[in-house]
């Protein structure tokens, strides 16, 4: 069945519509909130993409392990509203795994296995089209580790980084989807080893862009670039960067990096952050907001903004939202009503028209389990809001 599934890869790839089979688009939503129905069990530091149809959950720290869904996952879609529950499998729930989305299928690959487990170098994949789950060789794999990064490039994945029980790490592998195989990235002038950096993926110049993390004595501000064409690492420039941080956020715009939030050490939460031109090799503070530092926050890029969402400090989880213009380089701020929980480790991704956020912790580090998924409208110019049952999903301007 692998093979099956595998060799339609590279002409699959091509076919934009051909996700989510089991979506009905142009549907009203039901509710507010995304019903609970099929609904994953409460989580945190969990994996979600966008499939090209509907949102899809899987995996981080559970509170039920009884619960199918806690390991199988589900894949919400806004043209109808409802949670298509996943097929079991043999693996554990994991957390601190890396997670890329190749165009048909989500591989999920190290990280922490079990709610309290150990570290493994064993990877899983979800076919969307198949609908079946299938295994990644461990033949020729990094060694184990968490916290580390993984890109999608077209056609392999690339994992970086991370941790083990000893140390941080500052190797990795690359990953052939098609052939099943490994084949080590080269170490030379990469990085200083390190964990919970951000990464992001330039598409049109095929480079990867590593920066920020944590090492075995504190956090960094440096980074490096990878040329996948290439196959070489070369220094970015520190000139401008951002303060030293770990637990940021990084979003790719197309041509630049964003960069915001996270954490400097105990204590000492970050609200700012700065933009990286990857041409030039060069950094631009970002303008000041009034957004408060934080961390375990999440960036989304909607194709013309970055939207800030949840994250927490030493005082708790944040209800205060921003959203960051790169044309007008402004802020602006938002709240949703005070009956929908602030939330710090969920998901958010964007569905082309609006945010779909889901699960977290709350208050006193609580599972959220009511109105644990989001769907938020965010249109220039106008509040944000969570979509009420009178408005078509995807209401919200091109």
């Amino acid at each position: 069945m692998r093979m099956l599934a595998l060799a339609a890869l590279a002409s699959s790839l091509l076919l934009a519509g051909c996700f989510g089979k089991r979506a009905q688009s142009g549907d009203v939503l039901s509710s507010a909130v995304i019903p609970p129905r099929h609904e994953p069990s409460a989580r945190s530091m969990h994996t979600a993409v966008w499939d090209g149809e509907g949102m899809l959950v899987w995996g981080g720290q559970i509170e039920d392990k009884t619960t199918p869904q806690s390991t199988g996952g589900a894949i919400y879609y806004p043209g109808s509203g409802k949670w298509y529950g996943l097929p079991k499998h043999r693996h554990e729930t994991r957390y601190h795994n890396s997670a890329v989305w190749t165009g048909i299928q989500l591989i999920i690959w190290g990280g922490i296995e079990g709610n309290f487990g150990d570290r493994v170098n064993t990877g899983l994949m979800f076919d969307n089209e198949d609908d079946a789950w299938l295994d990644v060789s461990k033949e020729g794999a990094p060694a184990p580790r968490s916290g580390h990064s993984g890109v999608w490039t077209g056609d392999r994945m690339i994992v970086w980084g991370g941790e083990n029980a000893e140390k941080q790490l500052g190797d990795g592998g690359i990953y052939d989807l098609v052939q099943d195989k490994w084949e080590p990235l080269t170490d030379v002038d990469a990085p200083k080893p390190r964990a919970f950096h951000t990464v992001v993926w330039a598409d049109k110049q095929k480079k990867m862009v590593v920066w920020g993390g944590l090492d075995g004595t504190g956090a960094r501000n440096d980074g490096a670039i990878y040329d996948y064409a290439e196959k070489t690492w070369s220094a970015m420039s520190d000139k401008g960067a951002p303060s030293r941080r770990f637990g940021h956020t990084a979003v790719w715009t197309g041509s630049k990096m964003i960069v915001w939030g996270g954490r400097a050490g105990d204590d000492k939460y970050l609200g700012d952050g700065a933009v990286y031109d990857l041409k030039k090799d060069k950094w631009t503070p970002l303008p000041e907001s009034d957004l408060t530092p934080r961390e375990l926050h999440t960036a989304t890029w909607t194709g013309k903004e970055m939207v800030i969402f949840g994250g927490q400090d030493q005082s708790g989880p944040q209800a205060v939202n921003g959203v960051y213009n790169p044309k007008t380089k402004s802020w602006r701020l938002f709240r949703l009503d005070a009956k929908y929980p602030p939330r710090y480790m969920h998901s958010a991704v964007w569905d082309k028209k609006q945010l779909l956020i889901f699960g977290g912790k709350g208050a006193d580090g609580k599972y959220i389990k009511s109105k644990s998924g989001l769907v938020v409208s965010i249109v220039p110019g106008r509040a944000a809001k969570v979509v009420q049952p009178d408005e078509t999903v995807g209401g919200a301007d091109e």
